[in-house]
């Protein structure tokens, strides 16, 4: 019987994606145990490689879109669509319409940048058959309220003498109701869930206005007035009041449009990677489970994704190793694993300095796998390591 291991994967931004780091990880196991199982789970904020590291955990398919830039322009996007049993899934990012680096090449500030490729990315997903939506909402530099995103769906945003207002957050002082009657009908047969930084809300202290894209903006006060007109024509609209809804204010609002008008259920991370990659069932079946971090913290927060998954391995009674880029076992670590192991920087062919690259992670994996084997950990009769 091979060893299965559940490889989850953390913190990777800089030199590598959370995907490569998971293919470098497994890639070192099996260079030590070639028949070994592997199971992976991204933990990808929703931003930007989120599409792409669920579709590579899933053995899904990426495909190209089109789209319309935040400031009008066409602009090559894709999607995602997930292998795993159940309804049809389409995975999107707001970030592969309206990402924090296509101001990379800009010498420009946010202007009236509009949400519109978000709602064409959702357009082709249904477009595909998708039964069920999972729409990532971090690493954005929208802030239009999801305005843009619901257009493109049909939705109408009408001032007082019944014309559509202009795209930016000043305009939203004028919104006077939202007109749903020409909104696309595929809506009310499938299931949206969107990924969101669950302490972000629309409106107050907390809200976007002083805690977004231009929280240093001397306006605040005025676009916290406009951020009040949108939750009150959604609320008109839908009947639902989500102004202060826990992840409202994902991505400059979206999220507040999204539950408002689309019915999409506003989830954090690692709820929907618990459901969407099968985590409980998948642990039925884990012999070790190998955290990854690539953080430069020596400490996981309690409350963080690899530390929940950690806890639910140990109720198990399933053993954990966690490979860090500096991590330690020292007082005060939250992370309940039984081994760490850190992850050594490496100088890459052609390289100036040391980087955490893909080296260093298949040599932290190979070193993960023999310790695996050795006699602390061998299978005992019930199968397990």
């Amino acid at each position: 019987m091979s060893l299965r291991i559940l490889v989850a994967v953390a913190g990777f931004q800089r030199e590598l994606t959370v995907r490569e780091a998971a293919n470098a990880v497994v890639a070192g196991l099996r260079r030590v145990q070639p028949d070994v199982e592997v199971a992976k789970l991204p933990i990808v904020d929703g931003g930007e490689g989120f599409t792409a590291a669920l579709v590579d955990a899933t053995s899904g398919a990426m495909h190209p879109a089109s789209v319309t830039s935040p400031w009008g322009e066409p602009l090559r996007s894709f999607f995602g669509m997930l292998s795993a049993e159940g309804p049809r899934t389409v995975v999107v990012e707001a970030a592969a319409a309206a990402g924090k680096s296509l101001l990379a090449h800009r010498d420009r500030d946010l202007g009236p940048g509009s949400s519109v490729g978000v709602g064409q990315l959702l357009q082709i997903a249904l477009s595909a058959g998708a039964e069920r939506i999972l729409l990532g909402c971090a690493d954005t530099l929208l802030v239009d309220g999801g305005v843009g995103m619901a257009r493109a769906l049909g939705f109408r945003f009408l001032d007082g003498e019944g014309e559509e207002i202009g795209d930016g957050v000043e305009n939203l002082r004028r919104l006077a109701r939202i007109d749903c009657s020409r909104s696309d009908p595929r809506l009310e047969d499938v299931n949206i869930d969107a990924v969101v930084d669950w302490c972000s809300v629309l409106l107050g202290p907390g809200g976007v206005a002083w805690n977004g894209p231009l929280a240093d903006d001397t306006r605040a006060a005025q676009r916290e007035e406009a951020y009040a007109v949108l939750a009150t024509a959604l609320a008109a609209a839908s009947g639902r009041d989500v102004g202060h809804v826990a992840g409202s204010g994902a991505a400059g609002g979206l999220g507040a449009t999204l539950q408002a008008l689309l019915g999409a259920r506003l989830r954090p991370l690692f709820d929907v990677l618990s459901d969407y990659l099968a985590l409980e069932p998948s642990l039925e079946t884990t012999d070790l489970v190998l955290l990854v971090d690539g953080e430069t913290s020596p400490r996981v927060p309690q409350e963080s994704a690899l530390a929940k998954v950690a806890r639910k391995a140990k109720l198990r009674g399933i053993p954990v190793f966690a490979l860090g880029v500096a991590l330690d076992c020292g007082p005060g670590q939250d992370l309940p694993a039984d081994l760490f192991l850190h992850v050594q920087p490496q100088r890459p062919a052609g390289g100036a300095t040391e980087t955490i690259c893909s080296r260093s992670l298949v040599r932290a994996a190979e070193e993960a796998m023999r310790l695996a084997r050795t006699s602390r950990f061998a299978r005992d009769a019930s199968g397990r390591i």
